[in-house]
């Protein structure tokens, strides 16, 4: 198969996904048209509220 008979996007791309509902948003820093999904929402399932997606700990000492 040549290189010309791939499709998709680019990876590259994947920020401007909703992570709720999938849908392609044009401004990925607001909230999302169709879910309501807001970027500060943003979190990893099991993470503690002081965790960051990062892998940093947000809490203050």
């Amino acid at each position: 198969m040549a290189a010309s008979d791939l499709g998709g996007d680019p990876v590259c791309w994947i920020d401007r996904v909703c992570p709720e509902c999938g849908l392609f948003l044009d401004d990925p820093g607001a909230p999302c048209p169709r879910c309501g999904h807001r970027p500060a929402d943003e979190h990893l399932p099991g993470m503690r509220d002081s965790e960051s997606a990062d892998g940093g700990d947000t809490a203050l000492p």
